[in-house]
């Protein structure tokens, strides 16, 4: 957390041949507003990256706002636009979003 932005990375390592980007995913809900106890998160995109296959470390920023919590997903997306299995999910807790 920088201020009212999360940064994730992530690193290629030997599985960045063949990846020219990365699709990320957000679900976001209410603090107040928890998501129901066995229904699907909705995530939907936020932002597509475009990589070099030599780059080793990848960056993306996002803005969050206090009383939501965050939830991200990365696709990775080949040279022929194809995209892969998602990578396991990451959640940002309420408590580390700052005013």
């Amino acid at each position: 957390m920088e201020g009212n932005r999360v940064r994730l990375t992530w690193r290629q390592g030997g599985q960045g041949q063949g990846i020219s980007g990365y699709a990320v995913l957000r679900a976001q809900w209410a603090t107040d507003q928890p998501p129901c106890d066995g229904c699907p998160l909705i995530f939907r995109e936020v932002g597509t990256l475009v990589v070099e296959p030599d780059v080793e470390e990848i960056e993306f920023n996002d803005l969050v706002q206090v009383g939501q919590v965050y939830s991200y997903k990365v696709i990775p997306i080949g040279s022929s636009g194809d995209r892969g299995a998602a990578s396991n999910r990451f959640v940002l807790p309420p408590e580390k979003v700052e005013e």
